[in-house]
């Protein structure tokens, strides 16, 4: 991985092919077609069905299951149906509490793609975070959150000074 922090601005600008009036429209389609979007590749989200049986793994649950085994050989039928219930209850809450989890945090993930505006050879124009790919440059005001790229190169000019 290249420490392009160390870089100057003419290597920067040299290693990610652009000039310093940012990319032409054409590159910047060019550029996310070759790399995609800006985003964090998801694994395989499980099914409700899945959540619900998964919430029978765990140590303590498997303990209540052999509790209730014993009870319903020796006898003693009430306890085990308390005993089963709990269980199941349980595992119904744990799974309600999963789903409103996944998604709260869909909803954050929307929330949380910024706007950001770059600079192209036509001028500003303002993107969503997914669509920044390598070579592009953002405007900067005061305080600007920054979408997180891989590898990526920037440049921020202060009033007169530069930080690489």
């Amino acid at each position: 991985m290249k420490e392009w922090y160390r870089l100057s601005t003419e290597e920067t600008l040299r290693e990610m092919h652009v000039t310093a009036e940012g990319l032409t429209a054409q590159e910047a389609v060019t550029r996310l077609k070759s790399h995609g979007e800006n985003i964090l590749l998801e694994g395989k989200k499980k099914t409700v069905l899945q959540v619900f049986a998964g919430q029978f793994q765990d140590l303590l649950v498997a303990i209540l299951i052999v509790a209730a085994v014993i009870s319903s050989f020796s006898g003693n039928l009430e306890s085990t149906l308390v005993i089963l219930v709990v269980i199941v209850l349980n595992a119904v809450l744990g799974t309600v509490q999963y789903v409103k989890a996944e998604k709260s945090l869909g909803s954050l993930k929307q929330l949380s793609s910024p706007n950001a505006k770059v600079l192209r050879m036509e001028g500003k124009q303002k993107f969503r975070q997914k669509r920044w790919r390598p070579g592009i440059f953002s405007c900067l005001r005061r305080v600007t959150w920054l979408p997180q790229m891989e590898e990526s190169s920037l440049i921020i000019r202060c009033g007169s000074t530069r930080a690489r």
